[in-house]
C-alpha cells in the first residue's frame, strides 16, 4: 500500500506534513484497494449473502463464553452506533484497543469458525448473535500472523505480539517474533500460490483444521468449493510475514493475509474475571 509522508514541493522549507491528512490519504487507499478486491470476488460469481435484521447485543446481554474465554459481544462502531460500520484499526493498534476495553488478545481462527459454525449448523446457537456481529461490516483480526516461508513451508504464529505497521507495511518490533503461544509449521503444495485466494480442498487437512476447527469434510456444505459462500484462504507473499483476519465484508469464511486494516474483538480467560 502506498502512503502519504509528506505534503509539498520539496523546495528548502519546513515541512508542512499533516498526520491527519496523511491518515485520511491511507485510509482511501486501503478503501479503494478493498473495492477492488470486492469486484475482482464478483466477477467470480461469489454471491453475497442477505444480512438478517437480528437484534444487537447491548451492554446488558449475558456473557459470551466459548470454553475458558469470554468473547467481546460486539465489535467497536463509530460513535458506539451499531447500526454504524466497524472502526478499522491496524493489526497493533488493534491489539492495544482491546487491551484498553479489558481484554486480552483476538480470537484464534479456530475459535472464530467454532462460533460461526455453531451458528450455521444450530437454529438456536446461542452464538447466533455474536456470529451475526462478526459478519456484518468490516471483517475482524484473528490473533495469528502467517508467514510462507519457501514453496513448501508455511508457519502460523498464533497470538503474535509485536507486529506493528509502520505505514506501508507490517514489521518486527524487535529481532524476533513475539508470540504468546506455539508457533505452527505445515507442508503445503508447492503450486499452490501466494497473494490469491485459493480454495480450501488444495490445503492438507492439519491446515484446515488448524484453521477451521474440523477437518475439510466434517466442515458445512456452503464452506466448500461450490458452496454459495465457499471458503478461501490467502497466503502472504513468500518470506513476509502478515497478520491474518477474517476474509473482508464479502467474504464470511476467507482466512486472509492480505489487508492493513481489520475490525477489532476481544478475548480474555474467565478465571481472571472470577
Amino acid at each position: 500500500m502506498n502512503n502519504l509522508n509528506a505534503i509539498g514541493d520539496g523546495s528548502k522549507r519546513k515541512s508542512s506534513y499533516d498526520p491527519d491528512l496523511a491518515r485520511r490519504f491511507n485510509e482511501e487507499v486501503e478503501a479503494e484497494e478493498r473495492r477492488k478486491a470486492l469486484e475482482q470476488k464478483l466477477r467470480r460469481n461469489k454471491p453475497k449473502p442477505v444480512e438478517t435484521q437480528e437484534q444487537p447485543i447491548t451492554q446488558n446481554s449475558p456473557i459470551i463464553t466459548l470454553d475458558d474465554l469470554e468473547i467481546e459481544p460486539t465489535s467497536p462502531r463509530h460513535n458506539n452506533d451499531p447500526s454504524k460500520d466497524k472502526i478499522l484499526y491496524t493489526f497493533d493498534k488493534s491489539l492495544e484497543s482491546l487491551k484498553q476495553r479489558g481484554y486480552e488478545r483476538h480470537l484464534r481462527p479456530d475459535e472464530a469458525f467454532k462460533i460461526i459454525i455453531d451458528a450455521l449448523e444450530n437454529p438456536n446457537s446461542k452464538y447466533k448473535q455474536l456470529s451475526d456481529d462478526m459478519l456484518k461490516s468490516y471483517r475482524e483480526w484473528f490473533s495469528l500472523a502467517a508467514k510462507r516461508t519457501s514453496k513448501t513451508d508455511l508457519e502460523f504464529y498464533l497470538d503474535p505480539e509485536n507486529l506493528v505497521w509502520n505505514g506501508s507495511k507490517y514489521t518486527i518490533q524487535g529481532s524476533n517474533i513475539q508470540c504468546l503461544s506455539e508457533t505452527k509449521t505445515f507442508t503445503i503444495n508447492k503450486g499452490i500460490p501466494s497473494q490469491t485466494y485459493v480454495d480450501l480442498n488444495q490445503f492438507p487437512n492439519d491446515i484446515i483444521e488448524f484453521l477451521y476447527s474440523r477437518k475439510f469434510n466434517e466442515l458445512p456444505d456452503i464452506m466448500k468449493p461450490g458452496g454459495d459462500r465457499k471458503a478461501q484462504i490467502l497466503l502472504p507473499q513468500e518470506g513476509i510475514i502478515r497478520p491474518c483476519g477474517h476474509g473482508d465484508s464479502f467474504d464470511d469464511f476467507d482466512v486472509s493475509a492480505y489487508y492493513g486494516s481489520r475490525a477489532s474483538r476481544g478475548v480474555r480467560e474467565l478465571a481472571k474475571n472470577l
